[in-house]
């Protein structure tokens, strides 16, 4: 929060300089990344277990990125506030070194690249991070704990009874203590997290009874980065791609729109590559209308 209102603060003086703005970007890129730690590490990968850990079917971690982003707008490049006051040290404009995160390319016209840029790659690291890595034999072998990027991984139908019953309860039976309509929203919040669970569990080359998932959804997480790249790099560059291969590229982003159900974060970079190109394709399109 410090780093947070630290960056506001930096972003709304009048008189900047190019060391403030370096300052101003460390801070709010700090916010960004603390916020998507603590957001990852209390909700993990898919909520699973977790009370109230879905809206909508969307999971509060793939949700709250998005919403997370919304910090990286705080975040000025060098030529932004020319219309304001600056410091001139001397006519000769000494050279200081200045500590931070300097953005010589950020400008108006393209600042909401780092919010969809960085939604991307913590969503595409996320998916990867559940084909590769979850439910490895050297993360924490918990069993019944979230978050903490689901490192402690419900690796049977019995841990995650488990986590939802307690360690004392069984799966065939429930406590004393409990009355008829605490069973009945546990019994709905386990078939939910049965059915996350398996779909997960299929998705990672640790978790997973064949090959044939992980695979599947590894392809899907690689098709999509081609359309992000054309997005990024000509938003924020302005790398001229040709409509023609932005258009072929879309596609792809099918793939795991259709086929690639069991991780919340790979649906949402999908859906989020598809609607960007295309926007990215409207746009080219104009331009070439304008031109002739």
């Amino acid at each position: 929060f410090c780093n947070l209102a630290f960056a506001v603060a930096v972003r709304c003086r009048r008189d900047k300089s190019p060391a403030t703005r370096s300052l101003g970007n460390m801070s709010t890129s700090a916010s960004w990344a603390f916020a998507i730690a603590v957001l990852y590490g209390q909700f993990g990968l898919a909520s699973i277990g977790v009370p109230s850990g879905v809206v909508y079917g969307c999971p509060i971690s793939v949700l709250g990125t998005f919403l997370v982003s919304v910090v990286l707008l705080l975040l000025e490049g060098e030529t932004s506030e020319r219309g304001t006051r600056t410091y001139n040290l001397s006519s000769k404009r000494k050279e200081v070194a200045s500590f931070g995160v300097s953005l010589p390319k950020l400008t108006k016209s393209n600042r909401f690249v780092p919010p969809i840029a960085a939604t991307a790659l913590v969503l595409l690291l996320s998916s990867l991070f559940a084909i590769l890595v979850r439910g490895c034999w050297l993360l924490p072998a918990s069993s019944v704990g979230v978050g903490a990027l689901d490192a402690g991984v419900h690796r049977s139908h019995e841990d995650v009874f488990a986590s939802i019953y307690g360690s004392k309860s069984r799966t065939t039976a429930v406590r004393i203590e409990d009355d008829v309509a605490s069973m009945a929203q546990k019994n709905l919040a386990h078939s939910d997290a049965i059915v996350t669970a398996a779909k997960l569990a299929g998705s990672g080359f640790w978790t997973s009874n064949n090959m044939f998932g992980p695979l599947l959804h590894l392809f899907g997480t690689l098709a999509v980065i081609p359309s992000l790249y054309c997005l990024l790099s000509q938003s924020w560059s302005g790398t001229k791609h040709p409509t023609a291969t932005v258009m072929t590229l879309l596609p792809l982003n099918l793939v795991p729109l259709v086929l690639c159900k069991g991780i919340p974060s790979l649906w949402a970079v999908a859906t989020l590559s598809i609607l960007s190109g295309i926007v990215q394709v409207v746009f080219l399109r104009r331009k070439q209308h304008a031109a002739h």
